[in-house]
């Protein structure tokens, strides 16, 4: 009869809980995914971290290993300045310049080996 074939059509009585466990799937999904995000972060922060470390170790490693190579760099850059004209005429208008300021749109502008001026 019709009602017969029609009972084989109603739903099952666990449906509803089914939809519930699908919300609860959801929050765990969700849940899951920020944390995973949250790791991303933290792993992209350690490794940056772990980049400046890496580059301050190496630094200071070829400070110890070759300390003649900065110091002959060093040199070389007061060989510029003492022997050739563009670098005589730098180091004199830095020392014309040293300890003075004066302002411009974006600020005052001061020595660069001074601390920021203040501004008024």
């Amino acid at each position: 009869t019709i009602k017969e074939l029609s009972a084989i059509f109603d739903p099952p009585a666990t449906q509803q809980s089914v939809s519930t466990e699908s919300s609860k799937e959801k929050g765990l999904i969700e849940r899951a995914v920020g944390k995973r995000k949250e790791d991303i972060g933290i792993i992209e922060e350690e490794r940056k971290d772990y980049q400046e470390e890496l580059k301050k170790r190496l630094a200071q490693q070829e400070r110890d290993l070759n300390p003649g190579k900065f110091e002959m760099q060093k040199g070389m850059n007061d060989l510029i300045e003492e022997n050739t004209v563009p670098g005589k005429i730098s180091k004199d208008r830095r020392e014309l310049q040293k300890g003075r300021a004066h302002i411009t749109p974006q600020g005052v502008i001061g020595d660069e080996n001074d601390q920021q001026p203040k501004q008024q």
